[in-house]
């Protein structure tokens, strides 16, 4: 199962290039690319593709965020996420250990042309918040984005999230719209 979501979601050259580019030496981050090998980072962290191994932590993060799953879910969820090619999920590892996570969905809609992409989860550690993980994390989704030829990514985040505001104000995300949810499963 690792090798099939390795494949379908190893980033191409060009998004490689992107994210190494905006962020190696500044930054001290890397993208490892399983293809061509992969940059030292001066800081240790390594923004790569999740795999089923890292089920544990993203299980952690997704909690950390306020999304508590169940460890047995998570690598059937990376399994169906990477057959639906239309999604990335990027972890980004220091000394071993992930520390963060983020993922991507790529859509189409009726209303405009070429594709788009929702942010669909940003988390890092709280032991490695503020050190520019999640600001890589997305760097790394906006150059996959880049590399399929989308136009445009949204992301929504919770009104008593403040702290995530700011966050993707200062890398240029602007307030657009309303955003409205219903649950469409049976209450329990």
């Amino acid at each position: 199962m690792e090798d099939l979501l390795a494949r379908s979601q190893v980033p191409q050259t060009p998004l490689l290039s992107h994210v190494t580019a905006g962020t190696g030496a500044a930054g001290g981050r890397a993208v490892r690319d399983e293809a061509q090998g992969s940059q030292e980072p001066m800081n240790g962290i390594v923004i790569r593709n999740g795999l089923a191994s890292d089920a544990v932590a993203i299980a952690r993060l997704l909690g950390d965020l306020g999304y508590p799953s169940e460890l047995a879910s998570i690598p059937k969820r990376l399994e169906s996420l990477a057959a639906d090619g239309r999604t990335v999920v990027f972890v980004a590892e220091q000394s071993g250990d992930v520390v963060g996570l983020a993922t991507g969905q790529a859509f189409s809609a009726i209303h405009v042309d070429g594709e788009g992409v929702w942010l669909t989860s940003v988390v890092a550690d709280p032991r490695v918040r503020r050190r520019g993980v999640g600001r890589d994390l997305v760097a790394a989704v906006e150059g996959w984005a880049l590399a399929r030829g989308c136009s445009r990514i949204s992301v929504v985040t919770g009104l008593h999230r403040a702290d995530a505001h700011s966050f993707y104000e200062r890398l240029g995300y602007a307030l657009a719209g309303r955003h409205y949810k219903k649950s469409l499963a049976p209450e329990a």
